[in-house]
């Protein structure tokens, strides 16, 4: 992977990208606590992803959702700072995903 990219992800109720970025050594993601695919991954631990943009392959990833506000703020400001997220302000409905890869 790169050191930072787009990923596609397809959940049961829900498509889209999501913006990933490396941090610390692990590769993460920040997405809202509300969202659709959070219940995905509360499910199974997983959620069908692409590292290509253009490709129709999806591959079930193990992905841990952060939760300690620190980290998260640690995350949104690196990310923020990186220019590499489509939040602009930080909101308290936010978790960092974790890709565990």
């Amino acid at each position: 992977m790169k050191k930072k990219g787009m990923v596609k992800f397809q959940g049961s109720e829900s498509k889209g990208l999501l913006n990933y970025i490396k941090f610390e050594g692990e590769y993460v993601s920040i997405t809202r606590k509300s969202s659709r695919k959070i219940n995905d991954i509360d499910k199974t631990g997983k959620l069908k992803v692409s590292f290509g943009l253009l490709s129709r392959d999806y591959n079930n990833v193990q992905i841990k959702i952060v939760v300690d506000k620190e980290r998260i703020k640690k995350v949104f400001n690196f990310m923020k700072a990186e220019k590499h997220t489509h939040y602009k302000k930080f909101i308290d409905d936010l978790v960092v995903l974790k890709y565990i890869v």
